[in-house]
């Protein structure tokens, strides 16, 4: 008998995915892999954070600080944050860990089961180590010279930043204990535009800084910056005005000409009002930090606990105050979350 000749096939099954009949919800799911190689811009607060995700959603509505889905309300309160079960702040940068650290999100966009508060939910899962060590380390650079410049502007702003972080996972105790923790930190280093080139800010003249008010006796001067009402600086032990509205030197305090001279700016232009305009710097550090440890102690039995911590530091400036200190550096919005869950499986069947 002859044998046959092997003749290779290739059989391709396909079928339409099963229609949800059980539940009327609707949401959308994306795993870490998703999260991580889908292109993405960061945000107007520094760092790649999940939210940006929400623009994918279908029937997605997202605006800064809010997100509505499907039509439906996108007030405070609208949308509910979850993070391994335990609900966190809206706040899409602060309490939520980094893309690393995250296995799964889903957002649940309409006909939310009554169990959920909110008409939208978004449920985040931390990742767990396994029984391979497991890692990443990266960096995202952005400065002006990558930058067009904004048509209005007569020169680029100052922009250089900086957002880096990585992630490592794996086993203490193979088949039991596993780790998985992941950082990320954020240095910004912006230009704040404290006030629009056509509405600047008003601070006193040099002379008057100087404790020099003879301006307050010019009639033009008054005329335009004072409905033509001079304006007479009398001392307050005589009641006598001051010999040209001078304040002598050694009236004034040494406290009142450090303050003046530390944190008043000097008039960029003319006149009385409308005479300061000056962009600041605007530095922005954030840092981030997560770990989760699982337990398994028994094929039936397992627990973990995970902790996260969020530190923001950021100066605020506030003209017309000196650039040199026209920020209050200080720490805000400083988090902390964490959740435990211990779970076990009963079996009423005998083995």
């Amino acid at each position: 008998m002859q044998v046959g000749d092997l003749v290779p096939t290739v059989e391709v099954v396909g079928a339409a995915p099963a229609i949800e009949t059980e539940s009327p919800t609707v949401s959308f799911s994306a795993r870490n892999e998703i999260m991580n190689e889908v292109p993405m811009e960061g945000s107007i607060q520094g760092g790649r954070i999940p939210n940006t995700y929400f623009y994918i959603v279908p029937g997605n509505s997202m605006s800064v600080g809010s997100a509505s889905f499907n039509g439906l309300p996108s007030a405070p309160g609208a949308m509910r944050l979850t993070l391994d079960g335990v609900r966190v702040a809206a706040s899409c940068c602060q309490i939520i860990p980094s893309l690393e650290m995250l296995d799964e999100m889903k957002v649940i966009t309409n006909n939310a089961d009554a169990e959920y508060a909110t008409p939208t939910t978004v449920q985040m899962i931390t990742r767990q180590g396994v029984n391979l060590f497991d890692g990443d380390a990266w960096e995202l650079f952005d400065d002006k010279s990558m930058q067009a410049r904004n048509p209005f502007l007569v020169a680029k702003q100052i922009s250089h930043g900086h957002t880096f972080g990585g992630s490592i996972g794996g086993p203490i105790r193979k088949n039991k204990l596993f780790f998985y923790a992941g950082y990320e930190g954020v240095r910004l280093n912006n230009i704040a535009v404290t006030a629009q080139p056509n509405t600047p800010n008003n601070v006193p003249t040099a002379k008057m800084q100087q404790g020099d008010l003879s301006e307050l006796l010019n009639q033009g001067f008054v005329n335009q910056y004072n409905q033509g009402q001079t304006v007479a600086v009398k001392d307050p032990l005589t009641g006598q005005p001051f010999p040209n509205n001078i304040i002598p030197a050694n009236r004034i305090s040494a406290a009142a000409t450090n303050l003046i001279g530390t944190f008043w700016a000097l008039p960029t232009g003319a006149g009385l009002v409308a005479n300061e305009f000056a962009n600041v710097l605007h530095p922005f550090e954030r840092d981030k930090g997560d770990i989760r440890v699982d337990y398994n102690l028994s094929p039936r039995h397992t627990t973990y606990a995970r902790y996260g911590q969020t530190y923001l530091n950021v100066a605020l400036p506030t003209s017309p105050f000196t650039a040199a200190n026209s920020g209050n550096r200080s720490e805000l919005f400083p988090s902390h979350s964490a959740s435990f869950s211990d779970t076990f499986i009963v079996n009423s069947h005998h083995e």
